[in-house]
């Protein structure tokens, strides 16, 4: 269930990236509010009730991977990539 939620969020909602490692994404229930999620490539955190209550993969995480794909530089670092809507 919280992955079909983070897809619609994905598909619906204009998601921002704040900085190389965290994204700025819209709360479903309130519009105004968001929650930020920070990866470092290999997992996720987010700062909404759901993950920090459960420490289980929330629907902003999944929303963001969603829109992000990963790759690797020459230099074997992992590259964020924003995917085209």
């Amino acid at each position: 269930m919280r992955e079909l939620r983070g897809l619609a969020i994905a598909q619906n909602c204009k998601i921002e990236k704040e900085n190389e490692k965290t994204w700025r994404v819209p709360s479903q229930s309130f519009p105004r509010n968001f929650y930020f999620v920070k990866t470092n490539g290999f997992g996720a955190v987010c700062n909404c009730p759901d993950h920090i209550k459960n420490h289980c993969k929330c629907k902003h995480i999944f929303a963001v991977e969603f829109i992000v794909t990963q790759t690797l530089n020459e230099k074997g670092e992992v590259i964020a990539q924003e995917i085209e809507k």
